[in-house]
């Protein structure tokens, strides 16, 4: 039996293994992607510290859902898709965290309690579709200040740029409806079957790596 022939069956077999190992690593890194890490369940933006600190949300339940901007959190009372009820915990853009909001949201939007009631939601995204475009105030004072310099320390890293010129400045019982029924949900996860077949495939692989060993082995 020369070297090569008996080279030829280990290199098939590392070859396989190789594909094999890189469709589960595959698997594995969509499966944390889509399932791992809390993703915004109106846009699918990854939920970064800073939106978790910034948007504390809980469902009738007590569960606790994510958004990633202002408009989302009330996109999420989505009748079709979303929650019937919200209660939703964040401050002020301008003036920062002593400054808290509270938001009752029933009905998918339709209901709405605010504290402050003077709280205003800036809408940047519906001037240019972006999450980065998206205020909450306190007050007036702080909307005009946000609409004038865009951001203040107190916002979120990824949203501190000029607000689009044209931005909506609304009362949240007056967002809210609007962006649960004319945005509403947008994200739809992968199915798990997708991270199933990668699985499937590399079990399949690593049986084939086997069997072609065995038959390409020099008796």
């Amino acid at each position: 039996m020369s070297a090569s022939s008996r080279a030829l069956p280990k290199l098939v077999v590392v070859a396989l293994l190789i594909v094999a190992v890189v469709i589960f690593g595959a698997a594995g890194y969509l499966s944390y992607q889509y399932y791992g890490v809390p993703r915004c369940g109106a846009c699918g933006m990854i939920i970064t510290p800073e939106m978790k600190e910034h948007f504390v949300i809980t469902d009738a339940q007590g569960n606790r859902v994510y958004a990633c901007c202002a408009g989302c959190m009330l996109r999420l009372l989505d009748p079709v898709r979303g929650y019937e009820q919200l209660h939703i915990e964040t401050f002020c853009d301008w003036y920062g965290s002593d400054f808290k909001i509270v938001i009752d949201a029933r009905e998918h939007g339709n209901v709405v309690t605010v504290v402050p009631d003077t709280a205003r939601i800036l809408l940047g995204a519906m001037v240019v579709k972006s999450c980065a475009n998206n205020r909450i105030a306190y007050n007036d004072t702080a909307a005009q200040a946000l609409l004038t310099h865009g951001y203040s320390q107190n916002t979120m890293t990824y949203q501190q740029h000029p607000l689009p010129e044209g931005t909506p400045i609304m009362p949240v019982p007056m967002a809210a409806p609007m962006l649960a029924t004319k945005m509403g949900i947008a994200y739809v996860p992968p199915t798990p079957w997708l991270i199933v077949g990668f699985v499937v495939v590399g079990i399949v692989i690593l049986a084939g790596s086997f069997a072609a060993y065995k038959k390409l082995m020099p008796k």
